[in-house]
């Protein structure tokens, strides 16, 4: 997979991207990433880039012409554009991941008060937004996407499990973690994660995960898994309980007739009686 970044400040991403993990995916060519001045395309003598805005106002605009330039540079039919933007679609784990599928990946950086809009409505494939706050550039939330899928694909992380019980992989929010030393300052790790019995800390990491999403995110919580119900007799009561108008001799049975006013729980009038032949009538 390949990242393009196009920037007026390619040093500013080039830098945090070449350090650690991902330093050393890149080095191991696990994927590539390429950080390209905008102003190389910039107009005349001083590579101009920006310009006033039309109909006035404060700060400069990015131009839609040196914009295009650099992405023709740099754009292949299978290329996936996007456009750092407040305005734009909420980046989240979900997109990393359908970002990771792409073989080729662009960003465009807009900069200063903005960049020309029809950048968005013409040249790019979806605008994305990293939250709702505003940067002196679009360059760190560049960062945070290329970061965020860089490490989702193969082998860049060396322990791909690791990605299984992450924050927003699995439902809800990922299970505290605790190392040596055992003690300090008094603070203790809980017992059951020096317990030896793997089943119990299973049980525990997962009831401390949705405690923890519940407390911090509650919007990410799932609902209370239901008790598995236990023998006929206890299946049978669960499924009466959960029938509307079914009472404790069994569901209740469709009227085939007309009803009268009278309430359910109401005596039934006995059965007519019927005369045998040659009884005496009264």
């Amino acid at each position: 997979m390949r990242f393009d970044v196009l920037t007026l400040f390619p040093d500013m991403v080039e830098g945090p991207l070449s350090t650690s993990i991902l330093g050393r995916g890149r080095q191991a060519g696990l994927f590539e990433l390429g950080c390209h001045d905008v102003r190389a395309h910039g107009l005349g003598r001083h590579k101009v880039v920006d310009d006033t805005p039309y109909g006035g106002g404060s700060g400069m605009v990015m131009r839609v012409d040196v914009v295009d330039a650099a992405l023709a540079a740099v754009r292949r039919p299978e290329s996936r554009v996007l456009l750092t933007e407040p305005s734009g679609r909420r980046f989240d784990q979900a997109m990393a991941r359908e970002l990771a599928a792409c073989p080729h990946v662009v960003i465009i950086c807009g900069h200063y008060e903005g960049i020309d809009a029809r950048v968005r409505e013409h040249l790019v494939d979806d605008c994305v937004s990293i939250g709702d706050y505003v940067l002196t550039g679009g360059e760190y939330a560049a960062m945070v996407i290329v970061d965020a899928v860089a490490r989702l694909l193969p082998g860049v992380l060396g322990n791909e499990g690791s990605l299984a019980e992450e924050s927003f992989t699995r439902p809800g929010l990922e299970y505290p973690h605790y190392t040596r030393p055992r003690t300090y300052r008094g603070w203790e790790i809980p017992e059951v994660l020096v317990s030896g019995n793997h089943g119990r800390v299973a049980a525990w990491r997962e009831e401390a995960a949705r405690a923890r999403t519940l407390a911090i995110r509650p919007d990410l919580a799932l609902p209370e898994p239901e008790a598995p119900v236990k023998g006929k007799r206890a299946a049978r009561k669960a499924t009466r309980a959960a029938t509307p108008g079914a009472d404790a001799t069994g569901p209740t049975r469709p009227v085939t007739g007309p009803v009268d006013d009278v309430p359910e729980t109401a005596p039934r009038p006995p059965p007519p009686v019927t005369l045998d032949e040659g009884a005496p009538s009264e």
